[in-house]
């Protein structure tokens, strides 16, 4: 039997390059199609454009559509503002409740995990840099960033930090609370 937290990172990295296998084939019909539609000057209302003619020796995968709408005047991708995500005042308190939960200074992934487990799903390109952007600019009063270690709430008092030559597996796997 392999090493359980290997074996989970490689689960997980597997989970995530299957994910972005479809957002690119999204991405790439999502161009294949947005370049079909176009808008011509005598008819006001638009058209969709012909369908491309296939030549001989060319297939129809989403590959080929890729190559279609890629080069020198292909648009680069947009970004897309994230609008369904929990308003920034919510994701601080819940926030706040998880860390006092935990009663240790947490790190942004596990703020993120903690609060999907609660329901509270923060979405973007990168949700956990997501989450770190709304707590830096909406959480700077409640909620202070300890280098090395994560966020704390400034009400309480800062955590007694362990000296890093005595740090136990304990520590490291949050078995004691830092909240008296």
């Amino acid at each position: 039997m392999g090493d359980p937290i290997l074996d989970a990172a490689e689960a997980r990295r597997e989970e995530l390059r299957q994910e972005l296998k479809k957002i690119d084939d999204f991405v790439i019909m999502y161009r294949s199609l947005a370049g079909a539609v176009k808008s011509d000057e005598s008819n006001t209302k638009g058209t969709l454009s012909p369908p491309p003619e296939k030549t001989q020796g060319v297939g129809n995968s989403i590959a080929d559509a890729a190559r279609e709408t890629e080069g020198p005047n292909a648009a680069g991708p947009r970004r897309l503002r994230v609008r369904d995500n929990p308003k920034p005042a919510d994701v601080v308190a819940a926030t706040v409740d998880v860390i006092r939960e935990f009663k240790r200074p947490m790190t942004r992934r596990k703020i993120w995990e903690a609060l999907k487990e609660r329901g509270m799903v923060v979405n973007g390109t990168d949700p956990v840099k997501t989450l770190g952007t709304i707590l830096w600019r909406s959480g700077s009063d409640r909620l202070t960033q300890i280098d090395g270690w994560g966020y704390w709430p400034k009400d309480l008092p800062l955590p007694h930090r362990p000296d890093p030559a005595k740090v136990t597996l304990a520590d490291l796997l949050g078995d004691d609370d830092l909240i008296g």
